[in-house]
């Protein structure tokens, strides 16, 4: 196994949660990531979500990848979340059906 994703429906009525990515240090870069993500959304909106939220680490890495794949930091975080990690990036993602 070289990478793994960790998804929670209802985070929200309308809004699920990417809650973990991991890759393996020697398969970074090769687009897995991306990969997974993508698998991630077409699940989350056949789910019928219509957002996906991420409490991404404050690494430079983490956040320039996520808005690469479209999210954007919110101002509205989720309280739960931030309150367990409020140095975290709060950034979401608006999903297309």
């Amino acid at each position: 196994m070289v990478g793994i994703i960790v998804y929670r429906p209802y985070l929200t009525e309308d809004m699920a949660q990417l809650d973990a990515l991991f890759v393996d240090k020697n398969h970074r870069q090769q687009g897995i990531a991306a990969h997974l993500t993508r698998l991630l959304e077409q699940q989350v909106i056949a789910d019928g979500h219509k957002r996906l939220y991420v409490p991404a680490t404050e690494s430079k890495s983490a956040v320039v990848f996520y808005i690469s794949q479209g999210f954007i930091p919110t101002q509205d975080a989720h309280p739960e979340l931030y309150a367990l990690e409020p140095n975290d990036i709060h950034i979401i993602k608006i999903l297309e059906s």
